[in-house]
């Protein structure tokens, strides 16, 4: 789809568009991107490409688009990161530097294992990470858990009863590291032929040590060998990483289950209690 400068700047307040084109200079034309669940824009400016994001007026549980933005101060000069987030702090716009590349695909570590190895050092930086985020930094998984399960709506009765049951059995964590927390395919970017950048940082926080490996695992297609690599990395025994996957195909559930849901929708969440 394809959207006018008119039509992009109808949509924004007079102080938005002044703090847009502060950073940007003049916008020149914007392609509205069909990614995400909220509206995003391809802004060609003359100070270069960037992205324009209109988030939630009120933030899924979990993001913080402040917290995104003292993270991504601290990961500047890293080539993986968004290079630059820009928070308007009196209306909901977000605005990053474009990376051009692609995404990948569930198959991608699979095709080209130097990607994979990259992906384990960035994580291995990362949850080493001590940074100060602000308040809510810290997130206990079993909490965020049976918060989306309250929202999951449309799953039915028996399967989030299941769930509730479930989530008591929720292992104690006593370890906690900066995660990700949305390493899905659309948001790692192969920018260079062996190169990634990762995106969508609103999601992370301090969490259980082993969560965004068990999430790769639940995730993607791994070779053996590149699944033990996840399990050493996050220090995951076999119990703890059966738990960690059956939740976070839980949270893709809940995530879903906020809409009306379709019969491969239905038939996931009988694929879920049948492995259980």
């Amino acid at each position: 789809m394809f959207t006018t400068s008119t039509d992009l700047l109808k949509q924004m307040s007079p102080d938005a568009i002044a703090w847009f084109e502060q950073i940007t200079g003049p916008l020149q034309s914007a392609h509205r991107l069909e990614k995400g669940h909220h509206p995003i824009w391809h802004c060609y400016c003359v100070q270069g490409e960037f992205i324009l994001r209109s988030p939630n007026t009120t933030p899924y549980y979990g993001t913080d688009y402040q917290r995104e933005q003292l993270l991504l101060q601290a990961l500047k000069g890293h080539c993986w990161a968004i290079q630059g987030q820009f928070y308007s702090k009196n209306e909901p716009w977000l605005l990053y530097r474009y990376i051009p590349g692609e995404t990948l695909t569930k198959q991608s570590f699979l095709q080209t294992p130097k990607l994979f190895d990259q992906l384990c050092e960035i994580l291995v930086w990362i949850h080493e990470q001590s940074m100060s985020l602000g308040k809510n930094a810290k997130r206990d998984m079993k909490d965020y858990l049976n918060r989306y399960l309250d929202l999951a709506n449309f799953a039915p009765i028996k399967f989030k009863t299941l769930a509730q049951n479930w989530l008591e059995q929720f292992p104690h964590e006593q370890s906690f590291c900066l995660n990700h927390h949305d390493l899905t395919p659309a948001n790692l970017l192969q920018t260079h032929p062996e190169h990634l950048a990762i995106l969508d940082w609103e999601y992370a926080a301090l969490s259980a040590k082993g969560w965004d490996e068990a999430c790769l695992i639940h995730t993607f297609e791994l070779s053996k060998s590149q699944q033990s690599k996840l399990c050493e990395l996050g220090s995951l025994s076999p119990q703890r990483l059966y738990f960690y996957q059956s939740a976070c195909e839980l949270l893709d559930l809940c995530w879903y289950s906020q809409q009306p849901l379709s019969d491969a929708q239905l038939a996931a969440w009988q694929q879920w209690q049948n492995r259980l």
